[in-house]
């Protein structure tokens, strides 16, 4: 026993040299893009395959994945501070290195191709308890296998160190198993995917390529990084999503989908046989964009936020003492990086959704730092900021415009008049909660110029105005009645004392999904 203690404190001090928390954490994170990088070298010398830069993309974001599922996998079992757990497993991808090393070593000049699991649904199912080691794999070499069998030894060693219940290892174990199986059948999930979905339609042309798979591989990295940051500062995660805005997300969301709705509604139908649009033969990686910008709406949105309050956090001690940086519910330094690394991980979404996504997800985000960031700070300027929300709304529909092709040139313009017309004056509204706070820092909104009262009668004529040229741009008599009840609503949650933004954001939501609803008819028939 005292043998057993003494290896295990001897251990546990090798351990915490990673989990050092005076070392940088992007430290580690170089240390682990220095390593995968690495890895994807010498595949190409033990595979015989010289990888494309999508392909490169594509890998390293699986191994992304990998490392944020492993990380919020031995968090749950080891209950400890997740920075730590994230310290040891990013410096431990150093094992990744094994396998295309004893590739070469084992069968010099013989390429042994890595690639994922193959076969039948039930053929793949059967090997579940087998795929590292039975004989004859397809896509897993010698060296992939030594390499997960150490990575397993390793990692018993590590939760057997940290925690004393056999089950709770046993249990952690095989999670980490079935998740690195899940992340071997990327490639036939995606592949059936798309069969799924598209099988029935005979035109189309499906392709999926490397850029499809490091999009898809996105998502669920996101997802893993996400859960592991909620368990590492619950405080923290809970005031960054009480100041979310999800119903100003919405409405960017849901103009997205208009954008493609107005590209359905204008293409050309005649290419093929029985309407299929030409631009529909190539479905690549883009389809996951309707996946990807709305993830990409959301980080850029964190930014914006974040650096809006900053930008206003004089104001703010006025109207809203309650958000995280006036409350010091989050720490500054981590609320500036929680800011950069969701712009970072938003323009990464945007890249991988293909398209022009990018150009209008920068548009946007560059919209908002002249809307309320110094030097030019044009929230200031009456009339002129609230133009810039207008703009936005109109970088998010040709997002989804252009998401498959549709020419920037081709998007309506009546509905560019609508989004930088009477919808970005009726956006004058939201300043009605924020008059002594705007007042104070100098900031000359519609609302501190006019009065309360005059600019809440303002901003409810504005709405009626968006309205009656939203009827206009749908020409639809059977809509009347509907919209009569949209612009009365809004109307209502603009005049209503006290005023709430919250309401109104609701509304413009639903008004917004509306019309991508009314659009995706006339889209279908």
């Amino acid at each position: 026993m005292h043998i057993i203690a003494a290896v295990r404190n001897r251990i546990d001090r090798f351990l915490r040299f990673f989990e050092n928390p005076e070392i940088p954490f992007h430290r580690h994170l170089i240390t682990f893009a220095a390593v995968i990088l690495l890895r994807q070298v010498l595949e190409m010398f033990s595979t015989g395959h010289t990888m494309s830069a999508a392909e490169i993309v594509h890998y390293f974001l699986w191994y992304a994945g990998t490392a944020a599922c492993l990380i919020w996998i031995l968090q749950l079992a080891i209950r400890g501070e997740p920075a730590r757990v994230a310290r040891v497993v990013t410096s431990g991808y150093v094992l990744v290195l094994l396998a295309p090393i004893l590739d070469l070593l084992i069968s010099p000049g013989v390429p042994s191709p890595m690639k994922y699991l193959q076969g039948s649904w039930p053929e793949l199912l059967r090997h579940y308890g087998t795929f590292c080691f039975r004989c004859g794999a397809r896509g897993f070499s010698i060296g992939m296998k030594i390499e997960i069998a150490v990575v397993f030894v390793l990692a018993l060693i590590y939760l057997a160190v940290k925690i004393r219940r056999p089950l709770r290892i046993i249990l952690s174990l095989f999670r980490m198993y079935t998740a690195l199986f899940a992340f071997g059948l990327v490639g036939k999930i995606v592949y059936d995917l798309y069969d799924l979905l598209f099988r029935s339609v005979g035109a189309v042309v499906v392709t999926i390529d490397d850029r499809a798979m490091g999009a898809f591989l996105f998502l669920p990295a996101a997802v893993f990084v996400i859960l592991a940051l909620r368990k590492a500062s619950p405080a923290i995660f809970r005031a960054l999503g009480r100041d979310l805005r999800p119903l100003a997300i919405l409405h960017y969301v849901a103009v997205f989908v208009i954008g493609y709705l107005l590209w359905r509604n204008v293409m050309d139908r005649s290419t093929l046989p029985g309407g299929t649009a030409a631009a529909f033969v190539r479905l690549d990686h883009r389809i996951f964009g309707f996946l990807l910008v709305p993830v990409s709406l959301v980080g850029g949105a964190i930014f914006s936020i974040v650096t809006n309050n900053l930008s206003d956090t004089a104001a703010d001690r006025a109207s809203h003492p309650e958000r995280p940086h006036v409350a010091g519910s989050v720490p500054l330094a981590t609320y500036r990086a929680v800011g950069w690394w969701s712009l970072s991980a938003s323009l990464a979404a945007a890249a991988l959704a293909g398209g022009l996504s990018l150009l209008f997800l920068g548009v946007m985000v560059g919209g908002y730092a002249l809307y309320s960031m110094p030097p030019l700070r044009l929230k200031r300027v009456p009339v002129v900021g609230k133009l810039l929300i207008g703009t936005n709304s109109v970088a998010a529909a040709l997002a989804g415009f252009t998401l498959f092709g549709g020419e920037v040139g081709a998007f309506p313009p009546l509905y560019i008049a609508f989004f930088c017309g009477p919808f970005a004056l009726a956006a004058n509204a939201l300043d009605l909660g924020d008059v002594e706070g705007d007042r104070s820092a100098g900031i000359r909104t519609l609302a501190v110029i006019l009065g309360p009262t005059r600019a809440r009668w303002a901003a409810a004529l504005f709405t009626v105005g968006a309205y009656v040229m939203m009827g206009l741009m749908l020409g639809d008599l059977r809509l009347v009645g509907p919209l009569l009840l949209l612009a009365s609503s809004h109307t209502y949650a603009v005049l209503r004392r006290p005023f709430r933004p919250a309401a109104v954001l609701l509304v413009n939501a639903a008004a917004m999904t509306a019309l991508a609803v009314v659009l995706g008819f006339r889209a279908a028939g």
